[in-house]
């Protein structure tokens, strides 16, 4: 009897959810995460969001990106470096 790989579905948070806790980390309001600001604060933390939602949880570039407001090449950038 081979043995199989049990892979248990990671649960995603919502980007809702993430957006906030990374908004409350840097200390910057949702608002400013959507807006399109290029102060580096907002643009760092749209870098860790586009990382941790991408490589951590599994969302796709495109969904990232429209969440953002930002281009998908945006996105996949942060989310490789």
């Amino acid at each position: 009897m081979a043995s199989r790989n049990l892979r248990l579905p990671r649960e995603k948070i919502s980007l809702d959810l993430l957006a906030a806790w990374v908004c409350e980390v840097h200390g910057i309001r949702s608002g400013e995460l959507l807006s399109g600001s290029r102060r580096r604060e907002i643009i760092e933390a749209r870098r860790i969001m586009s990382r941790l939602s991408v490589k951590e949880l599994g969302y796709s570039g495109a969904e990232v990106a429209r969440y953002l407001g930002v281009t998908n090449s945006c996105v996949t950038r942060a989310a490789s470096s």
